[in-house]
């Protein structure tokens, strides 16, 4: 999973990709597309599943949320690639973007009671990069 701010990256054509309005509704089916996109290839089982359910979620909220502002005719787009030994997700939307480093850390006691942050913190711990 990675956070971008900027230009996408070359990745190649992706194996699973989705487009929709930023909506909850719509952000929850395409959650649930994805997460049987992965499973359906083995990517994910077992235990995996609440962590990559959890972190997916989370990405489709914040863009959803944090960058189209639930806006319907601004879009995310999310995509899919597998390799011979990962998986990454990239998640766009049509927002300003932010920056990452910006994100309290929950290690610090007085980000704590803050009621944001979280997600980036659960991709983080969760993911292997973001």
């Amino acid at each position: 999973m990675f956070i971008h701010d900027g230009p996408r990256p070359a990745t190649g054509r992706p194996d699973g990709s989705w487009k929709f309005t930023s909506t909850t509704e719509a952000k929850a089916a395409v959650l649930e597309e994805m997460l049987a996109f992965l499973s359906g290839r083995g990517l994910v089982d077992g235990e995996d599943q609440f962590w990559c359910r959890l972190v997916l979620d989370e990405a489709l909220v914040n863009a959803v949320k944090h960058g189209n502002g639930y806006d319907p005719r601004k879009m995310v787009t999310a995509a899919c690639f597998v390799e011979a030994d990962r998986w990454r997700v990239l998640i766009a939307d049509e927002g300003r973007g932010f920056q990452p480093d910006a994100v309290p850390s929950l290690d610090d006691d007085d980000s704590l009671l803050m009621n944001h942050g979280r997600g980036v913190n659960l991709m983080l711990h969760y993911m292997d990069d973001v």
